[in-house]
């Protein structure tokens, strides 16, 4: 629903514009990426994705989408760690020598936050946002049912989108 949702809006606005005489490439453009935002974090990985695409999407869209790049907000620390520690199994001072609790990157999906391993290695530690797992496996089918009914209904060409699915869920699970 949510992608209905998002679809509907960003669909209604433009014919709304268009009937008020204001609509541009650069509403659209804008209107797309608070559609994104709306959305949540899979969507917002969705348009970091489809900013780079200028073979799909007119420049003043990817321009707009790319503004998504980078721009979460951290979430708390205290929960990160707590996360690092279970996924370790013990404390992180028996396996970090330092680790900064600042994070070098807030992303859609993740944090990273710099460390120096007991060896004296310094290495990035990027840890997924709490509860993000579920979310992004129901958007994931969601996005899979709306793409098969593309193909089916031969909006879309068939067997066109099974790549670019495969990539997407690479991306979000790396």
């Amino acid at each position: 629903f949510v992608w209905l949702w998002g679809f509907l809006r960003f669909y209604s606005g433009n014919i709304g514009d268009k009937m008020l005489g204001r609509s541009s490439v650069q509403t659209r453009a804008v209107r797309l990426r608070r559609a994104f935002e709306r959305a949540g974090p899979t969507f917002a990985k969705l348009a970091q994705q489809l900013s780079m695409r200028a073979d799909m999407l007119p420049y003043a869209y990817c321009a707009e989408l790319s503004k998504m790049l980078d721009r979460q907000a951290a979430f708390p620390t205290e929960k990160a760690i707590a996360i690092i520690e279970r996924n370790l199994g013990q404390p992180l001072s028996h396996v970090f020598k330092a680790f900064d609790p600042t994070p070098i990157g807030s992303a859609s999906l993740a944090c990273v936050y710099q460390a120096q391993l007991k060896s004296g290695e310094r290495v990035a530690v990027k840890v997924r946002r709490p509860g993000i797992g579920p979310l992004i496996a129901a958007d994931l089918r969601a996005m899979d049912w709306i793409l098969i009914l593309g193909e089916t209904l031969t909006i879309i060409p068939p067997g066109a989108t099974r790549p670019f699915r495969r990539e997407f869920e690479s991306i979000l699970f790396s």
